[in-house]
């Protein structure tokens, strides 16, 4: 598999025109890409700097669960799919924090293959990691919903902090 790289000190950021560019020109090469993830609506399962490798993949090889470099409008998203109806060359992504999908997408460009995670590089391809994948936005939904019962049921009062009764 062959990666490459841009020969420039320029940061080019994923909403930028400029890495749009460079993604669809060295995906369509048959080459992979591998750059810094930004954001948190891929949350719990991919971090905010987290690095990802892209490689070009053909519609008929994606399945609902792989996470894809995809163009919805003007914008590319790294998010995972939730629908695919491969005659009508339809897929629509979600981000694992959100809860709303995306507009289905213009165009894939790519499948994520692997992320490297606090020096730990982890696979993002076969049944068993859609799974891993679902269970972990699915454990971290659940710890948010018993925090916000939790606050509910126990407010803090500034008043009260600290002090022994």
């Amino acid at each position: 598999m062959r990666f490459s790289v841009q020969d420039s000190s320029e940061i080019l950021y994923l909403d930028s025109p400029g890495f749009r560019r460079m993604s669809e020109a060295v995906l369509s090469t048959g080459s992979g890409i591998r750059f810094k993830a930004r954001g948190a609506s891929m949350l719990p399962n991919i971090l905010d700097g987290d690095m990802i490798v892209v490689v070009p993949t053909a519609l008929s090889e994606l399945q609902v669960g792989d996470v894809v470099l995809a163009e919805c409008g003007e914008q590319l998203k790294l998010h995972r799919i939730v629908l695919i109806e491969k005659e009508k060359r339809l897929v629509v992504t979600r981000g694992d924090a959100g809860r709303q999908p995306d507009l289905p997408a213009d165009s894939v460009l790519g499948r994520v293959i692997e992320i490297e995670q606090a020096g730990h590089r982890i696979a993002f391809l076969g049944r068993f990691r859609t799974t891993e994948h679902s269970v972990r936005r699915l454990a971290r939904r659940l710890r948010l919903a018993l925090a916000v019962r939790l606050k509910a049921v126990f407010p803090s009062s500034k008043s009260h902090r600290g002090r022994l009764h």
